[in-house]
């Protein structure tokens, strides 16, 4: 962002120490302009604009270290998850696996 600042000559003030859930909301109700790396879905597409992507990654299931081998969710369905509120990647998981104990 600092980058982009500089190059486009903007005056960047930053809201620190916001959970992700309270900045999602403060970007709906237009009081932050920017959020940096949110995911794009249906919903926040109402609200927002998009950019292209400019950072792939794969979101990843950690279990303790002594659960056997899992080789995909369907093992784990009967487990309690514990996910971050208002991720994308909470809300994929949530679309697909709707009976998942959260």
């Amino acid at each position: 962002m600092g980058l982009l600042a500089d190059r486009l000559d903007l005056n960047i003030e930053y809201a620190p120490r916001q959970t992700w859930s309270d900045a999602y909301e403060a970007a709906k109700n237009r009081q932050l302009d920017i959020l940096i790396a949110s995911g794009r879905d249906p919903e926040r597409e109402l609200y927002f604009k998009f950019t292209g992507p400019y950072l792939a990654f794969r979101s990843v299931i950690v279990v303790r270290n002594d659960t056997p081998f899992v080789a995909d969710i369907s093992a784990l369905l009967q487990k309690k998850f514990a996910v971050v509120r208002d991720y994308n990647e909470t809300r994929t998981l949530l679309r697909r696996y709707p009976k998942l104990d959260v």
